[in-house]
């Protein structure tokens, strides 16, 4: 089996967008080099801290996938779409896609915790993994963005 790993560095965004809106075939674009643009309303993510993203190029034998994580700290009071995706900005401009419209369906993970009387703020960690023929795909978005005034 080899393994490569890669992070994105400085992430700078997050938005999420429900699976529905996406275009079709996703993955089997990006597997194929076709550029994947996202061109619906994006709904922005408050981060409490720096959000970090990797992805794992795996071959076993014949077999190539990728699988991705998202980890990120929000507000306790953000909500999600029933079946989000997420489009991810770097500090250089580059956007990235989490999620298909096809699926499999993105494993989200949300925690919530209240912070020290008088310290810490109460914060929302999320953790979003994928795995696919490709799960972090390079985008480009027309941004419509919707940030909440929560």
């Amino acid at each position: 089996m080899n393994l490569c790993t890669a992070i994105l560095p400085g992430i700078r965004a997050v938005w999420t967008v429900d699976c529905g809106s996406l275009p079709q075939y996703v993955a089997h674009k990006a597997a194929a080099g076709i550029t994947v643009h996202v061109n619906t309303t994006l709904r922005s993510v408050p981060l409490a801290s720096t959000p970090k993203a990797q992805r794992k190029s795996i071959t076993d034998g014949a077999t190539s996938y990728e699988e991705a994580t998202l980890t990120l700290e929000t507000s306790p009071d953000f909500t999600m779409q029933p079946r989000p995706a997420f489009v991810i900005e770097t500090a250089n401009g580059q956007c990235y896609l989490m999620g298909t419209r096809e699926g499999p369906e993105l494993k989200v993970e949300r925690t919530v915790t209240t912070g020290q009387p008088g310290g810490d703020r109460a914060v929302a960690a999320i953790e979003v993994k994928q795995k696919g023929l490709a799960a972090l795909v390079p985008c480009t978005v027309q941004k419509k963005i919707h940030v909440d005034l929560n």
